[in-house]
């Protein structure tokens, strides 16, 4: 006799229900704008697995993910200037391991032009063949996001799928030749209102974002918060592995943006999954 398994990966606050429709209904369905309406209407809807249907999975990834730190210059001196650098970071919370940040600038002066950047790459999501697709792939990452005493540039969180593995140590320099790195080492267009036709652009140029990108408001200054991407076209497209960032969402006058410093504490996966398991 073949039964349905609830498999619990880790520790979490509370169970998720298997009712998505009800949550969609009630929260609306746009992928991203109300990914904590939707979750916590799920989580209001948890029911025993014994009433059947597909286990509803809460994952805390316990597996390290990857800050990827960027930075382009053009100017006086030895100049292009590129350097791309993937160092390990931890997602597990209350752990003392490194943790991602996320960051995004540009600013330009006398000496030159320098752009900024540095995403999370989680490589650990799960693979389609576990996932029920009839219910939200809900991707979970807590930010904290840094204070300033200066006046900081509007922004979203971002995340899309990767097909690159990120082989460790990987580390990119390159100085007065025209050599890029990667193109999960490029900054991603900004794809804000207008934002485009005013963007000044790094000689490796930018990498285009994919139509399956998700973008969602992340935490104002000073506050922490738990970030909802709804990200079951990726997961159905065959994504393991995503990349998370943030991007300004408008522009100073003359073209210059800084976001909050965001720091990642964690991360971790909500999906239904049913599990066979010969009795």
């Amino acid at each position: 006799r073949l039964l349905v398994a609830a498999l619990w990966l880790a520790p979490v606050e509370c169970n998720l229900g298997v009712e998505t429709a009800a949550a969609d209904d009630e929260c609306g369905s746009v992928p991203g704008s109300d990914g904590d309406c939707a979750l916590h209407a799920l989580q209001r809807r948890a029911r025993s697995i014994a009433r059947g249907g597909s286990a509803r999975v809460a994952r805390v990834s316990e597996h390290e993910g990857l800050e990827l730190k960027s930075a382009f210059f053009v100017g006086s001196g030895v100049s292009p200037a590129v350097d791309c650098k993937a160092t390990a970071v931890s997602g597990v919370a209350n752990s003392d391991g490194p943790r991602a940040a996320l960051y995004s600038s540009f600013g330009a002066g006398g000496g030159g032009a320098v752009w900024s950047y540095t995403a999370l790459v989680v490589e650990d999501g799960p693979a389609r063949a576990q996932v029920d697709l009839r219910q939200r792939v809900v991707l979970a990452v807590t930010v904290t996001a840094q204070f300033a005493s200066w006046q900081l540039t509007p922004y979203l969180m971002n995340v899309e799928g990767m097909r690159d593995t990120i082989a460790m140590p990987f580390s990119f320099e390159a100085r007065g030749t025209p050599d890029c790195p990667p193109s999960y080492c490029l900054l991603p267009k900004p794809t804000g209102e207008g934002l485009p036709d005013r963007v000044a652009t790094p000689d490796c140029g930018f990498t285009e974002t994919s139509a399956l990108m998700i973008s969602v408001d992340g935490p104002a200054e000073g506050q922490a918060k738990e970030v909802l991407f709804d990200i079951t076209d990726l997961v159905a497209e065959d994504y393991t592995h995503f990349k998370v960032w943030a991007s300004p969402s408008s522009l100073e006058r003359r073209g210059f943006w800084q976001i909050p410093g965001l720091t990642v504490t964690s991360w971790g996966f909500h999906y239904a999954t049913t599990a066979k398991i010969a009795e």
